[in-house]
């Protein structure tokens, strides 16, 4: 029998990665597709490095997620 509160825990993370990479995507191509080219990057340096960190993490804990729901769902009670 499945660990459903393990399985319904690692959804919420599923769910909550794919919404953090849907954002970090988007504010990096904002960063990439400026008029001003890399002068916005080099000028905020910083949120830039924490955009591309904060989508890193997601794709980890996105990964971490799948393999809670494999455990979860293979488990025994």
């Amino acid at each position: 029998m499945p660990n459903i509160r393990m399985i319904m825990t690692a959804v919420a993370i599923v769910v909550t990665a794919i919404f953090g990479i849907a954002t970090s995507s988007i504010a990096t191509e904002c960063y990439n597709s400026d008029k001003k080219g890399t002068e916005l990057k080099e000028e905020k340096k910083s949120n830039f490095n924490f955009i591309v960190m904060n989508l890193v993490c997601n794709i980890v804990m996105l990964l971490l997620g799948f393999a809670c729901i494999y455990m979860g769902a293979t488990s025994p009670v």
